[in-house]
């Protein structure tokens, strides 16, 4: 990781944990912004970030980053499995997933 993207990431991580969330987001966004990063460096400062989304509450940033990761979090899992069932045809299931994750206008169209 590049010296600039591993200080933002290490402070970020820092100021979310002293109780500065705002802060220390923002460095972490900055170091996600570091387009120099080696793939497997920024794994490691999305990882950061998503611990200090979970330490700061911020469940939409936590979110975003498991859609990301290809790890949808709660019900955006049963969204994703509605998606790839619309997909292949299977309007029963897709409504049955919508249903899950408490979209029932969704579930009443599929």
């Amino acid at each position: 990781m590049s010296d600039a993207a591993h200080e933002l990431a290490a402070r970020g991580l820092e100021l979310v944990r002293a109780g500065r969330v705002d802060a220390g987001l923002a460095m972490l966004r900055g170091a996600l912004a570091d387009v120099a990063l080696a793939p497997s460096d920024y794994d490691d400062v999305l990882a950061t970030t998503l611990e200090a989304a979970h330490q700061a509450r911020q469940p939409r940033v936590r979110a975003a980053i498991g859609w990301y990761r290809g790890q949808p979090l709660g019900a955006a899992r049963a969204v994703a499995r509605a998606g790839d069932a619309r997909l292949a045809g299977d309007e029963a299931a897709a409504a049955r997933a919508f249903e899950e994750a408490g979209l029932l206008a969704h579930a009443a169209v599929a």
